[in-house]
């Protein structure tokens, strides 16, 4: 997102649910590293008023607690308050090297990293907010917002997420193997506080749905985001 584009879309969000996104926005001007990931807040914002009537919206710089122990952003969907996370994963080394070394029209090949989703900083989101979420007892979302040139895709997040496509007759991976005949559910142990993820990459969104969860979002959410479910046809 161009700088002018974002700071017009912070200026609508302010204007329009009565934040102050941009007084956080000017504060972080020599953080670069909470800079990078301020476009994917505006994004994921952006997508849920499109998609739904948005209240009482809240961002982390706004709340008294610290915001090491809130998420990026509390607010209402059509009158019932979810939660939400947001994660940017930038450009992969490799993967910009060797496009800026690739000849005009030569095609390459991204190098997309199966053990992303696994390790570093964004697992910390799994469980970080359990506490928040059981007090407030409300739905949990993490929208990742993923750049063309990162080494992470919609295929690896719903393998981590569901498991194996096809069921095991052999009985070794019983509690990874999703039917989805009946629904979406994680095979992940440690997301059963999550409700959903969204991933944002080439300026599509996908959603991953989790009916295991243990706090469920109410009906109309769901059968909303439901719309962008990922299925690997």
């Amino acid at each position: 997102m161009e700088r002018s584009d974002l700071l017009e879309n912070i200026k609508y969000l302010d204007s329009k649910f009565g934040t102050k996104i941009l007084n956080k926005y000017n504060s972080l001007q020599n953080k670069k590293n909470l800079m990078n990931n301020f476009p994917s807040e505006i994004n994921c914002i952006l997508f849920f008023d499109k998609l739904f009537t948005l209240s009482n919206l809240t961002h982390d710089s706004e709340r008294s607690q610290s915001s090491n122990s809130t998420p990026d952003w509390i607010m209402d969907l059509d009158g019932h308050k979810v939660m939400v996370e947001v994660y940017r994963q930038d450009i992969n080394k490799t993967n910009f090297k060797n496009k800026s070394e690739a000849k005009l029209g030569q095609f390459i090949t991204l190098e997309i990293k199966e053990d992303r989703i696994n390790k570093g900083s964004v697992t910390k989101k799994y469980s970080k907010y359990i506490p928040l979420i059981k007090e407030l007892d409300i739905p949990y979302y993490i929208f990742f917002e993923v750049d063309f040139l990162g080494d992470l895709d919609e295929i690896i997040l719903r393998k981590f997420l569901y498991g194996p496509e096809h069921d095991d007759n052999t009985g070794e991976f019983p509690t990874a193997y999703t039917c989805f005949s009946e629904g979406f559910y994680y095979s992940n142990n440690k997301s059963k506080y999550i409700n959903g993820f969204f991933i944002l990459k080439d300026g599509k969104i996908n959603y991953y749905h989790n009916y295991s969860s243990i706090i469920k979002p109410p009906k109309v959410i769901t059968e909303k985001l439901l719309k962008f479910q990922y299925l690997n046809d």
